[in-house]
């Protein structure tokens, strides 16, 4: 066989490696990249499901009220105004009265005892002192209504408010009998709400944590 036979019969075996082996080849690349690709996405969406979920996805919104208790406009809550001074004081003068209010009927004073507990963490010493001050002082089946009117809230310090307001006594029969003033301190701490429950119970996430109170001297 000559030189230039023996030339031609490798390159074609050549060629034919080429073809066969250099396709397989080709293809193998071809899939590292879209196994690669595939890869890459499934990591990007895996880290945007775990982010989206460590997200607080619920959002508080602010319902304000007539004096009648109809919603007269809802608005998205934003962080600055749950700190807002006036937010505070209206969740505290809340408290105030659904804490101390004496009311005739079972269930409107049932209800009146859980928004005053909505304020409250479980254990903590401020729910500690309302329940005994309930058991001390049981609500129902008592022979007079106490309504309470809030004359003022002034801040103490960033998380301390001071409150005065007014009980006014009646008799079973609704006959007026006496007006008593008080003034509390109050000490609370924002809990940002996390789930829909406790964004229905307490929207803002104020906690109080201490609060005591004195009968002022005529």
């Amino acid at each position: 066989m000559s030189k230039n036979q023996i030339n031609n019969v490798y390159m074609d075996a050549r060629r034919e490696w080429n073809e066969r082996y250099g396709s397989y080849i080709k293809q193998a690349h071809i899939w590292r990249g879209v196994s690669f690709t595939l890869l890459l996405v499934t990591l990007l969406s895996v880290g945007g499901f775990i982010y989206t979920s460590s997200q607080n996805r619920f959002i508080p919104y602010i319902v304000q009220i007539d004096k009648l208790g109809e919603p007269i406009s809802v608005f998205r809550a934003k962080a600055s105004m749950i700190k807002d001074p006036k937010v505070i004081k209206f969740a505290l003068s809340e408290f105030i009265v659904n804490y101390r209010t004496v009311y005739n009927d079972k269930d409107v004073q049932v209800q009146m005892i859980k928004k005053a507990y909505n304020y409250l963490s479980a254990n903590s010493p401020a729910y500690n002192m309302l329940t005994q001050y309930f058991v001390d002082n049981p609500p129902f089946h008592q022979k007079k209504r106490v309504v309470v009117k809030i004359i003022s809230v002034l801040q103490l310090s960033e998380n301390n408010y001071q409150i005065d307001w007014e009980e006014k006594t009646f008799n079973e029969k609704g006959e007026y009998t006496q007006t008593d003033n008080y003034k509390g301190i109050v000490k609370f701490a924002l809990v940002p709400p996390t789930t829909e429950r406790t964004i229905l119970k307490n929207p803002i996430g104020l906690y109080i944590v201490e609060f005591n109170f004195n009968q002022k001297i005529k």
